[in-house]
């Protein structure tokens, strides 16, 4: 009974939307310690916040090889210019996110395309990218500030051209529940929830998707830090709309503080065929604060 009680105690004292204090090692108490963030390389979303008027922001270049795109069969080498991810804290518990690229373009491999008719069959085709907006709630945290639950809600926009062969042109929803713990100098986080794609050949029809991603960062000194994770999501209809097919990434990077950036770099490799073989991402972050 005693032990019941005890487990009671600690679990039932989750405090709504507190603001979790960061554990780093650093100065003596007292003096004021500006927390890290988690490297903006990572598409997995964790609970440990951006802090109020403040601007978590990163540019980024990507390439991918043997990647394919979702709706036109088109495989070759894509790359991202100019990737942008900025993460806005509103709220203690809140934290808006915008996730895009600028520019990107696909080098048609025509031996291993299949394109359908109406898309480019060689050369280079160039495009926009799908940009998403994302909240990210924080619900409940325990006592020690270590373990905190919420709730992800996000909205990819239709920025693609279709017909330029890279991406859908759809609007996309997903919903998760997330949970992130602070382990000693490291984080450790997950998301389990669900997207609803539109089918790019019919507007009128949608896929429902498990999403999913694990993913977690270690603080190897004040200005070095590694993570990794898994990130994407699974169908499970016997007859999957096209455009709408499973889709997954392991991807594994540092995050280097250099005065006021941080320089990230990052390998990634598909966990389905059409994410590709082994590409990577080289890019800068900056914190602003109002």
């Amino acid at each position: 009974m005693l032990l019941a009680a005890q487990t009671h105690a600690r679990y039932s004292s989750f405090e709504r939307g507190a603001p979790i204090k960061e554990h780093l090692p650093g100065p003596p108490p007292g003096e004021n310690i500006q927390p890290t963030f988690t490297p903006q390389f990572l598409s997995t979303p964790h609970l440990w916040l951006t802090s109020v008027r403040t601007i978590n922001t990163s540019v980024s270049f990507e390439t991918r090889p043997q990647w394919r795109a979702p709706l036109s069969g088109l495989e070759g080498t894509l790359r991202r210019f100019a990737y942008l991810r900025s993460d806005f804290g509103v709220a203690n518990n809140v934290t808006l996110q915008v996730r895009g690229a600028v520019q990107q373009q696909l080098a048609i491999d025509a031996t291993a395309s299949q394109p359908i008719a109406g898309f480019p069959v060689s050369g280079t085709t160039h495009d926009a990218g799908d940009f998403s907006v994302a909240a990210l709630i924080r619900l409940l945290t325990d006592k020690e500030q270590k373990t905190a639950l919420g709730f992800h809600v996000e909205t990819k926009l239709p920025n693609t051209t279709q017909s330029k062969g890279i991406g859908p042109n759809t609007t996309d929803i997903y919903l998760s529940l997330l949970a992130s713990r602070k382990i000693k100098s490291g984080l450790v986080f997950g998301d389990l929830g669900i997207g609803i794609l539109t089918a790019p050949r019919n507007l009128d029809e949608q896929n429902d998707v498990l999403s999913y991603g694990l993913g977690g960062s270690i603080d190897l000194s004040r200005s070095l830090k590694v993570a990794a994770e898994i990130n994407g999501y699974l169908t499970t209809r016997n007859v999957i709309p096209l455009g709408t097919e499973a889709r997954g990434l392991a991807r594994a990077g540092v995050s280097w503080r250099l005065g006021a950036f941080n320089l990230e770099a990052a390998l990634a490799h598909g966990l389905t065929a059409n994410e590709g073989a082994w590409g990577g991402s080289v890019g800068l972050a900056r914190r602003f604060k109002f």
